[in-house]
């Protein structure tokens, strides 16, 4: 399943490549959904997972624009997850830096 990729795991790449899309796409209806296809590189990478897990591509679902619009926000998560993360580091590393100076 995507949502428990580990971050070196072969498909770490495909999310960091989609996740540039992220931001950028308001949620998804079904009738967009359905007219733009697979033409739209996150869809179509999307259903390319659906389709390698479940054998049907996405347009299979009973309601694939609630799996891309999710698809889309845990990227979005995940982005502001590692943000936080660096910003707990470049604390960590500040205190670190003061406490040197200090002693």
């Amino acid at each position: 399943r995507r949502g428990i990729a580990a971050p070196g795991s072969a498909r770490a790449p495909a999310s960091a490549r989609l996740a540039a899309t992220a931001d950028e796409e308001a949620p998804v209806s079904a009738i967009e959904l359905l007219s733009r296809g697979e033409s739209d590189p996150f869809v179509r990478d999307l259903s390319e997972e659906i389709r390698g897990i479940t054998g049907a591509g996405i347009d299979s679902l009973m309601n694939p624009a609630k799996v891309i619009n999710l698809e889309r926000e845990l990227i979005g998560l995940r982005e502001q997850a590692e943000e936080i993360e660096a910003q707990e580091r470049r604390s960590a590393d500040d205190e670190s830096l003061l406490a040197d100076i200090r002693a």
